[in-house]
């Protein structure tokens, strides 16, 4: 008995030949095991290289630096008055001030989440997520709080080996 006998007793009906030259059967069995398990059997390449741009709104400037950073500056859509840095956000509009929202405005730019510090008023966070944006509150009053928003930013953007080279 073969090796494929044993392990694949199956496999000369699966060819359709009984042990002679591929038969059509086969083909089309082998195409169904590359496209439909493909995907299942070798994973992307790495998660940062199929990442989804998302439309980010920073209502924080040091959030808006760190997602600059991160290396996806083009994913903003919107700033606070705050933040000015880098020099490329100034061409963003600005879509209220510091964890103060102009809601009209940052409808205008449609963001699938907003990115802030505790907002000044809480029914401000509501009315966003009555829009259907997410709203992420992060902290930035202490140093440690910078480690912890560069990973929760990372795992948020898919940019998690550029948040853990800075980490």
């Amino acid at each position: 008995m073969l090796p494929h006998q044993i392990f694949f007793p199956a496999l000369p009906y699966v060819l359709g030949c009984c042990g002679k030259a591929p038969h059509r059967s086969f083909i089309l069995f082998l195409f169904y095991c590359l496209f439909w398990l493909g995907p299942a059997v070798w994973p992307a390449e790495t998660a940062d290289a199929v990442a989804r741009p998302l439309r980010v709104v920073s209502l924080g400037p040091s959030f808006t630096e760190t997602i600059c950073f991160l290396g996806r500056g083009s994913w903003l859509v919107g700033r606070s008055s705050a933040c000015d840095y880098p020099a490329e956000v100034k061409r963003l509009p600005a879509v209220g001030s510091f964890a103060t929202p102009a809601l009209e405005q940052l409808a205008a730019v449609r963001p699938d989440v907003v990115i802030t510090p505790p907002l000044q008023n809480p029914a401000d966070r509501q009315a966003l997520e009555s829009f259907g944006v997410r709203v992420v509150v992060l902290r930035d009053r202490k140093l440690s709080d910078y480690l912890d928003n560069l990973q929760a930013l990372g795992e948020l953007l898919n940019c998690r080996e550029r948040a853990a080279t800075e980490a």
